[in-house]
């Protein structure tokens, strides 16, 4: 239960990057579409590095 707080954040994050995703699907403009993929590339890069900090505070 101690890391719940991460799971929650990583989880609305991942939302935020499906949204993000959706919405460079359905971009009519080039700046929609780039906003929804740096969305998408924001949020992967944001639940791999919280990836890594857990995997890296387990081995300390």
């Amino acid at each position: 239960m101690q890391h719940l707080d991460r799971w929650v954040v990583g989880a609305f994050v991942a939302v935020i990057g499906l949204f993000g995703l959706y919405l460079a699907s359905r971009a009519d403009e080039q700046i929609m579409y780039l906003t929804g993929l740096l969305l998408f590339i924001g949020s992967v890069v944001f639940n791999f590095v919280q990836i890594n900090q857990a995997y890296s505070r387990k081995k300390k």
